[in-house]
């Protein structure tokens, strides 16, 4: 790949452009490195110089930066802050990367009580011609008891990993990408390095230097701290297959040969996905349209990072499929979980038979949904046929479309299923939700 090419962001600047100056607190988050520091702190900033906002006027601070730290404590990053303001009519716009850095500290004035970085954020808020953007790489930043602390003046852009489509504009000529993004993903620094070699030792550093690290020092995990990384590979190795807390504790006894129990499963999945690295997908009674509880599959916000935590050794395509359409839908903006169906069936002897059908996705948009299923190949019509049982029981008017990695054309069967390449699903537009 050509070091020299800029990958554009589009879709998450034009989020930015619009709630420029809006009285909210834009908050970016997402996977670390996944690209919002550079999304604000060179996109974002780029068009506002070029809209002739002056650079004074633009208060950057990035948290991470080990010669930042003295702002870690939010009075000191408040007065810094507010010794930046332009107080001449014009906009100041504020900056503040990675802000989970930012430690409580005690009130002076008040007994038992905290000043965090949210009272910081609401002071800003409240001073005329000031426009707040921060980022962080923990969903714990969005609780629920943050979200009151800003009385409905936050407005949250998840930042993700880049999409294929997003590569391809950069890389148009690549008749290898899709072939390259199987295996090592979308994170942005990939497209300065041109060695598999390079990307593959990349990819293994951020999830053992940035991601575990972070995620035991954030939660001051102590003792056995391999076991967090090899619970972690255990769902890497079961990506796209139904589980449960038993299930995955019964396959780290059998891996490992230790035992960890499904309460210490659960609190530790509750880490991964907090930093972003994993998200849940829960299983949805098509026909009810309700939640089942117990089961659910994972997924990793990108494909990368699961390859390289098995050392790039167990890149199971049709799983791997499976994660990048998920991905695919998520950046979309939909809300995406498993979808499972009763169906009575005729077995050879005459005798009715119910069974559980499976799809993989039922992704919905607030105004309409459509069912996905993900198959690597479909040679030969049984491997069809099984593929759209569930499909097939699903009469309610919405799209049915089944993704596979080998179809060329895009194309209707007889049942009104439509077929579609995964190079086409990541690029095109096929869901025929409103605004696909």
């Amino acid at each position: 790949m050509d070091r020299g090419v800029e990958i554009k962001r589009d879709s998450y600047l034009r989020k930015l452009i619009s709630r420029a100056g809006d009285g909210q607190v834009k908050v970016l988050t997402g996977l670390r490195r996944s690209g919002k520091s550079y999304l604000l702190f060179r996109l974002f900033r780029d068009f506002l110089v070029s809209s002739g906002v002056k650079d004074d006027h633009i208060i950057a601070l990035a948290l991470d930066d080990l010669r930042n730290r003295k702002y870690w404590n939010p009075i000191d990053l408040d007065d810094y802050v507010r010794s930046r303001i332009m107080e001449d009519g014009e906009m100041t716009y504020v900056f503040i990367d990675e802000i989970q850095f930012v430690r409580p500290v005690p009130n002076s004035y008040v007994d038992d009580a905290k000043v965090g970085f949210e009272n910081a954020v609401l002071g800003w808020l409240g001073i005329p011609g000031v426009d707040v953007y921060v980022t962080g790489s923990n969903s714990r930043m969005l609780s629920s008891d943050i979200a009151t602390e800003f009385r409905g003046r936050l407005d949250n852009i998840e930042v993700r990993p880049l999409s294929f489509r997003e590569l391809k504009e950069a890389y148009p000529e690549n008749q290898r990408l899709l072939d390259e993004y199987f295996i090592f993903g979308g994170m942005p620094f990939l497209a300065r390095l041109k060695e598999s070699s390079e990307r593959r030792r990349y990819l293994r550093d951020l999830v053992q230097q940035i991601y575990l690290r972070d995620i035991l020092e954030r939660n001051s995990i102590r003792g056995d701290k391999g076991a967090l990384d090899a619970l972690l590979r255990v769902i890497a190795s079961s990506v796209g297959s139904l589980t449960s807390l038993r299930r995955l504790s019964n396959m780290f006894l059998s891996l490992e040969g230790k035992t960890i129990l499904p309460g210490t499963v659960e609190r530790y999945i509750d880490y991964f996905a907090d930093s972003f690295l994993l998200e849940p997908a829960v299983r949805l009674d098509v026909k009810e349209n309700r939640h089942i509880a117990g089961l659910r599959k994972f997924y990793f916000m990108d494909l990368g990072l699961r390859n390289a935590l098995l050392d790039f050794s167990e890149i199971e395509q049709a799983h791997a499929l499976e994660n990048i359409v998920y991905n695919e839908l998520r950046s979309r903006g939909l809300d995406v979980r498993v979808g499972s169906l009763s169906a009575d069936f005729r077995d050879s002897s005459g005798e009715i038979e119910r069974k559980t059908l499976e799809i993989d996705f039922v992704a919905t948009d607030g105004n309409g949904k459509a069912y996905i299923q993900c198959a690597y190949d479909l040679a030969g019509e049984g491997k069809r046929e099984q593929e759209i049982r569930g499909l097939l029981r699903i009469k309610d008017g919405f799209r049915r479309l089944v993704v596979s990695r080998d179809i060329v054309v895009p194309r209707y069967d007889r049942n009104g299923i439509l077929y579609v390449g995964l190079e086409d699903f990541l690029l095109g537009d096929y869901l025929g939700l409103p605004g696909d």
